[in-house]
């Protein structure tokens, strides 16, 4: 338990430390070497999917070229690619479905230090403040299932959002029951409490820079994690892929959601990070980058009773 609660406190940001039932203070130290690529594969398995970087000026080009430079030299072939087989799947499965559960009552609160620390300090909202909030603010209305009902049925189907079926993590639970014959339940083992209380600090620190790299980062790397497990799952457990509800949502389809978040926080980084704070996004991009795949690396390696 300790040494687990070590292993993601390293992975957690400086500025505020942080107990664990006063087992161990968190300190963030990370930081990879980058180096250059073109874009990123999802799998082992899928030579031919790639994500591409939609390029505009050329500030806008060669911040987003470093994005995809960073992705394709760490990180190009995802855990869930290799590590999940027949064996671990459920456990797996059950650790995803936790931060699947958890993500978006997360973000819905990440800002609220930042808001407490303006009104103790009599300031107006900081603009990057209010972008970030308002991308939060979707992802977390998305995750719930708000855009696909208003897309599908309009806004007279606004009162609908009470039914709470509509959650992305309730509708993998039903295809987690029907993978797995059985009722799945999420999971919250140290590693994923631990990585999902570090997410929490990121995606709510005070530096304008770091909160966008976390958010940045966040989303790059669901696009190719949902992709790797969806193909992973569907091989190792021999399963129609067009099955499985849950991921078609995110990145299945002709038009696939998962595609407009990546569109969306590319965005988000061009009107908040500028020439001076550049290199320092980058660093964090790596470390919240790296933070998500050691998760995932975790989650693969552990045994179901932790």
């Amino acid at each position: 338990m300790i040494s687990a609660l070590r292993r993601w406190g390293s992975l957690l940001p400086s500025y505020a430390p942080i107990r664990h039932n006063s087992d161990s203070i968190c300190l963030q130290k990370y930081l990879p070497r980058a180096t250059a690529a073109k874009s990123f594969l999802l799998g082992p398995s899928s030579p031919a999917k790639r994500i591409e970087i939609k390029l505009g000026n050329l500030k806008e080009k060669e911040m987003r070229e470093e994005l995809m430079e960073i992705v394709a030299s760490h990180f190009e072939i995802h855990p869930f690619a290799t590590g999940l087989t027949k064996e671990n799947a459920k456990h797996v499965m059950r650790c995803y479905l936790a931060m699947s559960e958890a993500f978006p009552y997360i973000q819905a609160g990440a800002h609220r230090d930042l808001l407490m620390d303006a009104i103790r300090r009599n300031v107006p909202m900081e603009p990057k403040m209010e972008k970030t909030f308002v991308v939060g603010s979707f992802l977390t209305w998305d995750e719930t299932g708000g855009q696909y009902l208003l897309k599908t049925e309009g806004i007279s189907a606004l009162p609908k959002i009470l039914d709470t079926r509509n959650f992305h993590s309730r509708i993998l639970k039903k295809d987690l029951a029907t993978i797995f014959k059985e009722k799945i339940e999420p999971n919250y083992c140290t590693h994923t409490h631990c990585y999902l209380t570090a997410l929490g600090r990121k995606l709510g620190v005070y530096n304008h820079t770091e909160r966008c790299a976390m958010m940045v980062a966040f989303e790059l790397h669901a696009g190719q994690m949902i992709e790797a497990l969806w193909h992973s799952l569907s091989t190792e457990l021999e399963l129609n892929k067009e099955d499985l509800e849950y991921f078609k949502i995110h990145v299945g389809g002709d038009d696939p959601g998962e595609a407009y978040h990546i569109e969306m926080v590319k965005n988000l980084m061009q009107s908040i990070v500028d020439e001076e704070h550049k290199s320092q996004f980058f660093t964090y991009f790596k470390r919240c980058y790296h933070m998500n795949i050691e998760w995932c690396k975790a989650i693969c390696k552990m045994e179901e009773r932790v």
